[in-house]
């Protein structure tokens, strides 16, 4: 009887793993990729911490998913707007890279000097956002850059993670599709936890 609690459980879990993987990416689709990204992925977030540390699974995962998603569609936008400059202002830079030799070593400084920070603050970003209530929205970056610096050894355990599934979803499209959104969640939430006990 045991055997077979522990056996439905578990299936229980990797349900709800399946379907809050599957909602991530049809929401991220529904708001069009680029402005579905970040409410679909802050969605996620929040889901995972009630799940990890609020003990919380009974209860309908798309009308809470659908919940989160619309609750701060415009708010994280707005990150996300930031966000994408960002990246783009690197990805500008990268391109002069090959263009002047001379001004090589200037504008390598100025994309380490943008990226390092941008790269620290989004990797703690939805951590942050689903674990704080802050007013300000410039608040989440700037506390997710605090915390992710001030915190090396969980930022790089947290870069390894994204990496590593990145690159399994890569090599195991056909099996990773299903869990690599929520798995990383799951090992963000845990690794930021370490940060923010810190605090």
């Amino acid at each position: 009887m045991k055997q077979w609690y522990k056996i439905n459980k578990i299936s229980k879990w990797v349900t709800n793993i399946l379907l809050l993987n599957l909602l991530w990416h049809v929401f991220v689709v529904l708001g069009l990729g680029i402005f579905g990204f970040f409410p679909s992925t802050g969605a996620v977030f929040a889901i995972v911490r009630k799940w990890v540390y609020e003990g919380k699974s009974d209860f309908n995962l798309f009308k809470v998913f659908k919940e989160y998603y619309f609750k701060d569609f415009f708010k994280l936008n707005k990150i996300a707007f930031l966000y994408y400059i960002g990246i783009l202002i690197v990805l500008v830079l990268g391109y002069f890279l090959d263009i002047s030799k001379y001004l090589f070593i200037i504008i390598f400084f100025i994309i380490l000097l943008i990226g390092i920070p941008l790269l620290a603050s989004f990797l703690y970003f939805f951590p942050v956002y689903a674990h704080f209530d802050l007013m300000k929205t410039h608040n989440y970056i700037a506390q997710s850059f605090l915390i992710g610096i001030s915190s090396p050894k969980e930022l790089f355990a947290m870069l390894l993670t994204f990496l590593l599934i990145i690159v399994l979803t890569y090599l195991l499209p056909g099996l990773l599709f299903f869990f690599n959104g929520v798995l990383m969640a799951f090992a963000f939430i845990i690794f930021s936890n370490m940060s923010f006990k810190k605090l």
